[in-house]
């Protein structure tokens, strides 16, 4: 199993400039091993600072056959004959994209359910007005470990987008960074595209805490999920759950046959779930979309 750790005394970073980094790679046996351990190779962007490339990484191992050093250089990129001033300015718009989406609560926060507060098997939906920002360029060239490395990502800083103002944490997703044009060995630039959807909400997912089974201790199999019955015996659908394994409404359900529904406990390993409380039930939060800094993205005006 590889084993990389960062050098920080060695790292430097100038913006627009230059940027080096270090790492002490052991428990691999090649430079090559070394080198997909620490992931970063020719073409790949500096995380703080986009326009920033790493050039071919320089493999060394200078403590012994089974630990390597991997040094990695950025540099801007250039191109023989690229005059920013030669190009049209960058142009921004906005524009309006509404959609139909699941909803499991209302405005007030209230959880949508029927009159004996069990959701519902089809979900309401709500119409959504997303808005979408888009912004062209002409860079030197597209730049593929870009492309690669912030698809779907969300905003994880407030975000200034040129000529509209700032949006918050979570609220933007790349949805595209791509060349609007064809290119040759001739070409001086080429215009990109930078396509931010923006939600007020963000783009996090939330549901709603429902199931059939919830967790138990028993005396012979100790913890397990068991079947969730109401008082009288009978089998119950999906009903609201509490964020920790248990129902909701004790008053109403139990646990397995003949089962007190005050003798629970929780699983082990759901402490990563992130519980949102409303008035009437429970939600969890799920975060599906890799945060990245926009802000090095350096849309400028």
């Amino acid at each position: 199993m590889a084993y990389v750790t960062e050098d920080w005394s060695k790292a430097e970073w100038q913006t627009g400039q230059f940027a080096n980094r270090e790492f002490l790679v052991s428990g691999v046996t090649t430079a090559d091993q070394a080198l997909s351990a620490v992931g970063i190779f020719k073409g790949t962007p500096y995380y703080l600072d986009l326009q920033l490339i790493a050039e071919d990484p320089y493999v060394s191992s200078p403590k012994g056959p089974l630990t390597f050093v991997v040094r990695i250089k950025y540099s801007a990129q250039t191109l023989a004959g690229f005059d920013a001033n030669s190009f049209p300015p960058p142009k921004w718009r906005m524009i309006q994209v509404k959609s139909d989406v699941d909803v499991d609560r209302d405005r007030l926060g209230n959880a949508i359910t029927n009159s004996s507060l069990d959701p519902f098997k089809n979900p309401v939906k709500r119409r959504y007005t997303d808005l979408v920002y888009e912004y062209r360029r002409y860079e030197v060239s597209y730049n593929i470990g870009l492309g690669i490395d912030y698809a779907d990502c969300v905003n994880s800083d407030a975000f200034t987008l040129p000529g509209y103002g700032t949006i918050q944490p979570g609220q933007g997703i790349l949805d595209a960074y791509i060349p609007e044009e064809d290119v040759d060995r001739n070409s001086k630039a080429v215009r990109c595209l930078y396509r931010i959807s923006i939600r007020r909400d963000g783009w996090r997912t939330r549901i709603l805490d429902i199931g059939e089974r919830a967790w138990q201790k028993t005396t012979s199999n100790g913890d397990q999920p068991l079947q969730i019955y109401l008082k009288d015996g009978t089998k119950a659908g999906p009903v609201r759950l509490n964020g920790k394994g248990h129902v909701y409404d004790t008053d109403t359900y139990k646990y397995g046959p003949g089962l007190a529904s005050t003798n629970n406990t929780t699983p082990s390993n759901n402490d990563y779930m992130n519980i949102e409380s409303a008035k009437n039930a429970i939600f969890l939060r799920y975060e599906l979309y890799d945060p990245k800094p926009f802000s090095a993205l350096q849309l400028t005006k």
